[in-house]
């Protein structure tokens, strides 16, 4: 992580602070957004949840690939390589399967999501 960055949403944002939960877990506050450590990670490598997934907190990642994957609410979402330039198309990950679930994006802000997911 970066010591400060700038949000999805255009605003500078102070740097991670680690802190702890009110249950006494360890946490990380970035900006407005706070990040819980997973229940199943082994250290020494963690994985740190938004604590507002449920209720649609945006998640820029990667894929074991490398390749751009957005976690919205309880879905991944991965871009199609010929939306090219700011605007983005995000299929869920689970498209293989029937899913049409979609979001569309520009400069990393939502602009659509067609939340049709079958699973």
């Amino acid at each position: 992580m970066t010591t400060s960055g700038f949000c999805h949403f255009c605003y500078p944002v102070p740097g991670p602070r680690l802190t702890v939960s009110r249950f006494g877990k360890p946490a990380i506050q970035f900006g407005r957004y706070r990040f819980n450590i997973h229940s199943s990670s082994k250290a020494p490598r963690a994985v740190w949840v938004c604590s507002r997934v449920a209720s649609g907190c945006l998640i820029f990642t990667t894929s074991r690939f490398g390749k751009p994957v957005i976690e919205y609410g309880r879905y991944r979402y991965n871009r199609i390589f010929r939306s090219l330039g700011p605007k983005g198309i995000w299929l869920c990950s689970r498209k293989s399967l029937g899913c049409k679930g979609k979001l569309v994006t520009i400069n990393d802000t939502i602009l659509k999501v067609y939340d049709s997911h079958n699973h």
